[in-house]
């Protein structure tokens, strides 16, 4: 971006020194610096979006929306900044404002932008309509198994779990191709459908015997017989924050990757009980070397669940 010439002597230091911590990935310290530059130059478009990414991937939210809302009446295409307001209106229960956004324009290209209007839809309770438009998104290239994981989980979001297991399975397509996480909802839904032994058995098959610590532990409470609830998605917003964490970890692939953090970060504030975004976070701030922030977020997997051993490692 340009400055005039008082402005520039004013802001050089702190916006030279924000950009050289946002090469560094220090993200904390950039967004400090874009602060103190703003104080003296507050209506700088090029700054405001800076600092937006800055303070988004450092993991402070709500500092990032505070930003978005400067941006938004700006007239200039920000797709960060809709994007931003659009996950908080998720967060808020604001479906009608969702649609509406994304009515006016792409946020996130059409697949995403698909999936989150069908939960925004399920959110107000549109459910048929929302099921149809989950099935256009499946109908897109390349997105068989991303759309139809996401209506698997509608559907058992609303009680329908049976319809829910027929999409894992394949009964009227080819199976759901299954993450790490995919494959716990579909434990879940087969243990609400009285499938313990069954449950346990595909856990079994996916991750083995002394596999993953989450999948250890559900396996012990599927052999004893216990009700494990399906908790994978417990509302729309916590729908559409699954979106962003299947898209993230589907496109890590160990390097640097400030984009998918942002990703990664609002899926987090959308689903913070998803303690696999939580590491997905730290994953990729390790990737970017960005390791004070990736402790950060270690930190925040629960003592009490079966993957606070590997977040302490």
């Amino acid at each position: 971006c340009c400055f005039s010439p008082a402005v520039s002597q004013n802001i050089s230091g702190a916006y030279l020194a924000a950009r050289q911590a946002v090469v560094h990935h220090d993200y904390k310290i950039a967004a400090e610096y874009y602060a103190r530059a703003l104080v003296q130059a507050p209506g700088n478009i090029g700054l405001l979006s800076q600092a937006l990414s800055a303070f988004l991937a450092a993991g402070e939210f709500n500092k990032a929306l505070s930003i978005a809302n400067l941006l938004e009446p700006s007239g200039n295409d920000l797709p960060l900044a809709n994007f931003v307001i659009l996950t908080a209106d998720f967060k808020s229960g604001q479906y009608e404002q969702v649609l509406a956004r994304l009515s006016v324009g792409s946020v996130a290209g059409p697949a995403i932008d698909g999936l989150f209007e069908a939960w925004a839809l399920m959110g107000l309770g549109k459910v048929e309509t929302a099921l149809v438009k989950f099935d256009d998104i499946a109908a897109m290239d390349g997105t068989h198994s991303f759309a139809s994981y996401q209506k698997a989980l509608a559907l058992a979001l609303v009680g329908d779990f049976e319809s829910a297991e027929e999409l894992f399975a394949g009964a009227q397509k080819s199976p759901i191709s299954v993450n790490a996480r995919g494959s716990f909802a579909r434990a879940q839904i087969l243990g609400q459908l009285d499938q313990n032994a069954k449950a346990s058995a595909y856990l079994g098959k996916m991750h083995g015997v002394q596999g993953d610590p989450q999948s250890v532990a559900m396996q012990a409470r599927f052999d004893a017989g216990a009700n494990v609830e399906f908790d994978i998605v417990t509302s729309a917003a916590v729908g559409a924050g699954e979106v962003l964490f299947s898209f993230a970890e589907a496109l890590r692939d160990g390097k640097a990757q400030d984009g998918l953090l942002l990703y990664a970060r609002m899926a987090n504030y959308l689903a913070p009980r998803n303690v696999d975004a939580v590491l997905l976070t730290a994953h990729l701030l390790e990737d970017l070397g960005s390791y004070d922030l990736a402790n950060e977020a270690y930190n925040k997997v629960p003592r009490s669940h079966p993957n606070f051993v590997t977040a302490e490692l």
